[in-house]
């Protein structure tokens, strides 16, 4: 699909077969006139207008390669190559670019792309067009999605479309599908390409040079017309092979500033042996194959820092050549570039050793390296510390440098972490202190390599810490102790203090708690908890920490309680005790027994104890036993008491008084008789 160009296309019902391409599609498109892709290139199809798409055909599962046959009026060279993609296309495609006879000039491939849209690849090398000439641009794919829309007009631009060409499979393309299509011209396939116009460039004395994309062409002579100075165009990438051989009227060659230059091809100004002046433009990387063979009249020669490769004689039976500077990067230097040359002075300073044999076995009374800059080297003859902390003393760093007498300067790259000054390293942070050591070049000498010096600097450990605990230990368990003194001395630096309890026990189940600004130290079971005080790091000291044990002992029954008396009472006995040692664990109460009876807890743990509700006018044997969580103690020793009863004592004197009331009645009686 694409867009691009004038007039409507005719609706076209077509169909694909094997042996013919067809297809089917539906097209109402309206296209716009081609214009230049650029201001200095044309495309057949450049644009691409945002309103309604062709209609698409059902994708041809067959490999075609499709393209357009075309012929310029004017010279110049392809640079890229185009193509539609539709929306559902997944396959990679292939460019090629043939010449009028089927022979293959290029082929380049496409990368994935875009999903759908114009697709455009660059060519390695562009393709030189002559004038006049036919050529065709086709693009391979394993399945395509063919439109057909007509052909533009291709005013303004040079170009005249011959057909458009397609053949099963890939190679180059011939078959006219319905010369009936398109005035004759056939099916349009949506191939274009970039074509970047020839331009010329005129010698001070007569004759020109052409120029397509970037390239001086050969014009298939082996003598060049251009005569007198010839000023290479900044936009000049390339100088092909042959290009001004044999130019025998020329005398300067010069480049203008800013020049693209960057490979001269093999001949190209070959034996052009009038040729006195010879600038070679920086940016230059490659020189071909006897590029400049045989120019007998330019006696120095500056081959530019940026060449890289200079190929086989490329400079030779230049008869006048006594001086020749050679750049130091080189990295091809094929055999004898130089044969027949009376060189008297060469400078190379580069080490590609395929230079320094070749000097050494042709031109071996010349000193290459006789001009080159002395290397400098610089040493640390301080040996980096070890064990260095942060404040701790100083590190004097050396360094000694090479001849130039220029002064090696010290410095830290690294200044967050160390510093140095007058040659003194001050440790400020821990981490890797790294000192660098330069020194400038001067005279024959180059600037030396910086070189540096690294060590490790670490915090300093703390003093030692020192934990206060009060209590040190505690008796009994299960326990909840609180600690009336919790603190810790010693250590350095604003790093905050905290405190963790650890089982030593197993099974302890030891628990520090914080409330109030107090510590509650708790465990379950006898044994020993430990208790850790933690100084954090800061940026100067280590953390640091200890420990201390704090250890709960095993309770055990109360000791046997003391009965200091029973008295018996109204109904009641009041008991008066003595409390025992607790065994490690606090008295939780106490049982007293009557007459042997079953104990009965006693409410509280005071004494006095009244026991009420017992029987009156009766005697008791009392024990007394207290109580923690361990268990119950021995019983105490017996104390015998007597209860009264007033309820009982009331009635019996009321009885009493009745029996002498009656007593009294009966002896009044009595007597009266």
């Amino acid at each position: 699909m694409f867009y691009g160009w004038g007039g409507r296309s005719p609706l076209a019902v077509i169909k694909l077969s094997l042996s013919a391409l067809m297809l089917t599609l539906v097209l109402p498109v309206t296209m716009s006139q081609p214009v230049a892709a650029s201001t200095s290139t044309y495309s057949l199809m450049n644009s691409v207008p945002g309103n309604s798409e062709p209609s698409w055909g059902s994708p041809n599962a067959l490999d075609y390669e499709l393209g357009v046959k075309v012929s310029s009026s004017q010279a110049g060279a392809i640079t890229a190559v185009r193509y539609f993609k539709h929306l559902g296309s997944t396959e990679l495609h292939t460019a090629h670019i043939w010449d009028s006879s089927g022979g293959l000039l290029a082929t380049q491939s496409f990368s994935s792309g875009t999903a759908s849209g114009w697709q455009e690849v660059a060519l390695a090398n562009p393709v030189p067009i002559a004038a006049g000439t036919n050529f065709t641009v086709s693009v391979y794919s394993s399945k395509f999605y063919y439109s057909t829309v007509a052909f533009p007009n291709m005013s303004p631009t040079p170009f005249t479309i011959v057909n458009g060409v397609y053949k099963g499979g890939t190679g180059y393309p011939t078959n006219v599908f319905s010369t009936q299509l398109n005035n004759g011209l056939g099916t349009n396939y949506g191939v274009d390409f970039v074509f970047s116009p020839a331009t010329t460039v005129a010698c001070s004395e007569g004759g020109s040079i052409e120029i397509r994309a970037g390239h001086v062409i050969w014009d298939g002579t082996y003598s060049h017309a251009c005569a007198g100075s010839l000023v290479i165009p900044s936009y000049v990438t390339h100088i092909d092979d042959y290009a001004l051989s044999y130019s025998y009227s020329l005398k300067s060659i010069s480049f203008e500033p800013g020049s693209l230059l960057t490979s001269i091809g093999k001949e190209a100004f070959y034996n052009s042996n009038n040729v006195t002046s010879l600038t070679l433009p920086e940016g230059l990387q490659t020189i071909g194959q006897n590029a400049f063979g045989f120019f007998n009249k330019v006696s120095t020669l500056v081959i530019p820092s940026t060449v890289t490769s200079i190929g086989h004689v490329a400079f030779s039976y230049m008869s006048a050549l006594t001086s020749v500077s050679l750049p130091s990067g080189l990295t091809e230097f094929t055999s004898t570039p130089f044969n027949g040359t009376p060189l008297t002075a060469v400078n190379y300073c580069g080490s590609l050793a395929s230079v320094n044999n070749y000097f050494a076995t042709d031109f071996p009374s010349l000193n290459i390296k006789a001009n080159c800059p002395v290397a400098q080297e610089i040493t640390f003859s301080s040996v980096a510390p070890v064990g260095a902390l942060i404040g701790s003393d100083t590190y004097t760093a050396i360094a000694t440098g090479g001849g130039s007498g220029n002064p090696v300067v010290l410095a830290s790259s690294s200044p967050a972490i160390c510093s140095i000054y007058s040659g003194s390293v001050s440790y400020l942070a821990a981490g890797t202190c790294v000192i660098t050591a330069n020194q400038a070049g001067g005279g024959n000498y180059l600037a030396a390599t910086q070189v540096s010096q690294s060590f490790t600097i670490s915090k300093r450990a703390q003093s030692n810490l020192s934990l206060s605990l009060t209590p040190s230990s505690k008796l009994s368990a299960p326990f909840t102790q609180q600690l009336t003194n919790l603190s810790v001395t010693g250590g350095n630096g604003s790093g905050a203090t905290s405190f963790v309890v650890t089982d030593v026990t197993a099974g302890a189940n030891c628990q520090l708690n914080l409330s109030s600004g107090n510590y509650t130290l708790t465990a379950l079971t006898a044994g020993t908890c430990s208790i850790t005080a933690n100084k954090e790091s800061d940026e100067t000291y280590l953390a640091a920490s200890t420990s201390t044990p704090f250890t709960f002992n095993a309770a055990t029954v109360p000791s046997t309680p003391t009965l200091n008396s029973v008295i018996g009472g109204d109904r009641q006995l009041t008991l008066d005790f003595t409390a025992p040692a607790n065994g490690g664990s606090p008295i939780t109460g106490y049982l007293y027994s009557l007459n042997g009876d079953t104990y009965t807890a006693i409410i509280g743990t005071t004494s006095p104890y009244v026991v009420t509700g017992v029987q009156g006018r009766s005697s008791f044997i009392v024990q007394l036993k207290a109580l923690n969580l361990v268990g119950e103690s021995l019983a105490s020793d017996t104390k015998t008491a007597v209860t009264t009863n007033s309820v009982q004592d009331a009635a019996d004197a009321l009885a009493a008084q009745q029996a002498a009331a009656a007593l009294a009645a009966q002896q009044a009686a009595a007597a009266l008789a």
